[in-house]
């Protein structure tokens, strides 16, 4: 999915069933992301953050410090397979 246009940073809704026990953490910072996350273009794809502050974080210091991030892999992201 390398051609794919990328997309301006934006709001995802996380639909969790109430029975599910998987979670889905910041790709930035690791916090748990219960209701929604804040997603934008790591430079590997998208990734999956807290809010605004973590996509900052992320150009600011891990991208200098680590290089580019991949999207963790997690049920039903696509990453991994």
């Amino acid at each position: 999915m390398a051609d794919a246009p990328m997309t301006e940073p934006h709001w995802v809704e996380l639909e969790h069933r109430w029975y599910e026990t998987n979670t889905v953490q910041c790709d930035v910072c690791g916090r748990m992301l219960p209701r929604r996350a804040w997603t934008f273009d790591g430079g590997a794809g998208e990734l999956a953050s807290c809010g605004p502050e973590c996509e900052e974080l992320y150009f600011s210091y891990v991208l200098p410090t680590y290089g580019v991030r991949a999207r963790s892999a997690r049920p039903g992201s696509g990453a991994g397979s």
